[in-house]
């Protein structure tokens, strides 16, 4: 019986593998074949869920946005909740930690942070990030 896989857990799986590969090494290092690898998968798989390195790249990027934009909202929807207005010190207090959310304070954050700055960086050279990158700050 063939096992049967979730596309969209698969692709986050290469994208965590991404992080991984850019965080030890650096993102000139995340090509298909090392992202692949580190995945634990077939170049051949890695090249199923993405048409290339591009496309890859791209969707890392965003995956990183995905999540830090997931818990940046968690506070906002917080701040802005009209029906449960929040005193004055549990306000600032969800500011400090909406705004922690940006900071490397722990692993997950450290290593979002390293690529987030790697793909910035990048951007600034490589005009098929560029764009992207552009989308993502706006």
């Amino acid at each position: 019986m063939p096992k049967i896989v979730d596309p969209d857990e698969r692709r986050r799986a290469v994208a965590e593998a991404v992080f991984r590969v850019v965080c030890r090494e650096g993102l000139e290092q995340a090509s298909l074949r090392n992202v692949a690898t580190e995945a634990g998968l077939a170049i051949g798989s890695v090249r199923h869920y993405f048409a290339g390195h591009t496309e890859l790249m791209v969707f890392a990027m965003r995956e990183m946005s995905a999540r830090l934009m997931a818990r940046l909202t968690v506070h906002a929807d917080r701040l802005l909740n009209p029906s449960a207005p929040l005193p004055p010190a549990e306000r600032r207090e969800t500011v400090v930690r909406m705004l922690a959310e940006l900071l490397p304070l722990d692993d997950q954050r450290r290593t979002e942070v390293i690529v987030w700055l790697s793909f910035v960086a990048a951007a600034r050279t490589r005009p098929e990030l560029r764009t992207h990158a552009d989308e993502l700050y706006d």
